[in-house]
């Protein structure tokens, strides 16, 4: 299984506009046109289901990609990435800028990719 060239984004028009071989393709909700939004439960994978790629992936998406090598050195997959606080992130993975950990945390509030 191969690593996915794209960076994963939080909104993705169709499943089919990312490669067969990326691991994130699958987790794309296929109802997403149909009911409204894709909030509420389906098929959408949560960020504790994530493994380290996806989690390197995921924070690419949210234009912090500069980060993945410590988060793939230290092995954060998407159970460990959701129990990480601010003074982890800008002690322990160096991330020192206030608004980057807090995209972050924003995002991971949420528990949605």
């Amino acid at each position: 299984r191969g690593t996915c060239p794209l960076p994963r984004r939080s909104t993705v028009e169709s499943r089919d506009s990312i490669p067969s071989h990326c691991p994130s393709r699958d987790s794309i909700n296929s109802d997403d046109t149909a009911g409204g939004g894709g909030g509420g439960g389906g098929g959408e994978k949560r960020l504790s289901e994530l493994g380290v790629e996806e989690v390197c992936g995921w924070l690419a998406g949210l234009e912090l990609g500069e980060y993945a090598e410590v988060f793939r050195a230290n092995k954060i997959d998407g159970e460990m990435l959701v129990e990480l606080g601010d003074t982890e992130l800008a002690e322990d993975f160096g991330i020192t800028n206030k608004y980057h950990r807090r995209r972050l945390l924003r995002r991971l509030a949420t528990g949605r990719l």
